[in-house]
């Protein structure tokens, strides 16, 4: 299964280094300073759950380059949707599968538009971590958990592939029996705490 991570943040970093880090293909799709300093001596994850170093990435700008992916993990921030869905075109064939990992609950509804309802499985994570350095990601919570599954909560082959690939790398993942539902419950969690921290003026 080749992997293609569109973000290469705190989410798409970190998920994506851990299956790079278990001998998976995986290709990040990444821009500016990250960018070279992944291309140029990997990338190096600080966790509480263990820190690694994945001396060598596929690491690159241009989608286009990569040809299509068998599952494209959508990790950018929700107000770069848009923009992520025109460039990740390029990663999406026939028989291509397509995965919001981003908070809040229209990044699926986005990817569905453009690629259709076939090509698309829901999708959420729950992890603090975040780019401390180029070439750097910093776990700083002691949660990193990942859950996806198809719409109608069916257990199909693309997903339960997805599902042994990361417990293979040693994630804690689930597929998700009500996919929209987890979706829903993540942001409603942020919601309230986001509420709070704005008005309060600090962190949880």
């Amino acid at each position: 299964m080749r992997i293609a991570i569109f973000g290469a943040g705190g989410v798409g970093g970190y998920f994506g280094g851990r299956l790079a880090h278990a001998g998976k293909d995986v290709v990040f799709i990444a821009r500016g300073d990250h960018l070279k300093a992944m291309q140029n001596g990997g990338l190096k994850v600080d966790s509480i759950a263990g820190d690694f170093h994945v001396a060598r990435v596929e690491a690159t700008d241009d989608p286009a380059a990569v040809g299509h992916a068998d599952m494209v993990m959508v990790a950018v921030k929700l107000y770069d949707t848009d923009e992520a869905v025109r460039a990740c075109a390029p990663l999406v064939g026939p028989v291509s599968t397509v995965a919001s990992f981003q908070n809040g609950v229209t990044g699926g509804d986005a990817l569905t538009a453009a690629f259709g309802p076939e090509r698309v499985i829901g999708g959420t994570a729950a992890i603090a971590a975040m780019i401390s350095a180029p070439g750097v990601l910093t776990h700083t919570g002691a949660i990193a958990t990942i859950a996806f599954g198809e719409w109608d909560g069916i257990a199909s082959p693309r997903a339960e592939a997805l599902l042994g690939a990361f417990e293979n790398a040693g994630v804690e993942a689930t597929l998700a029996g009500d996919i929209t539902a987890a979706i829903w419950s993540k942001f409603v969690f942020l919601s309230t705490f986001s509420a709070i921290t704005c008005a309060l003026r600090l962190p949880i």
